[in-house]
């Protein structure tokens, strides 16, 4: 805890350097699992299997490449890709 000028004490988060490898290293895994079954839910539009379900599927991995896609881009940008 520190204390400010007004004599509250603040919580102070700190990670090591451990723990922000161990979060980076999850979430990659967790994306690369995304892209996979992302590109797993183009199989029933490909082999033209016509069910609803197959739809919201599609469209909720749409919505993971798009996210992952900006975390990514975010990344690159400040030079961490």
């Amino acid at each position: 805890m520190v204390a400010d000028s007004s004599g509250y004490s603040i919580g102070v988060l700190v990670k090591s350097e451990g723990e922000c490898t161990e979060m980076k290293y999850r979430s990659r895994k967790f994306e690369n699992i995304a892209i996979v079954l992302a590109i797993l839910s183009l199989w029933p539009r490909i082999l033209r299997w016509n069910n609803p379900a197959f739809d919201v599927v599609l469209y909720a991995c749409l919505g993971f490449m798009v996210l992952i896609f900006i975390r990514r881009l975010r990344l690159v940008m400040r030079g961490k890709g």
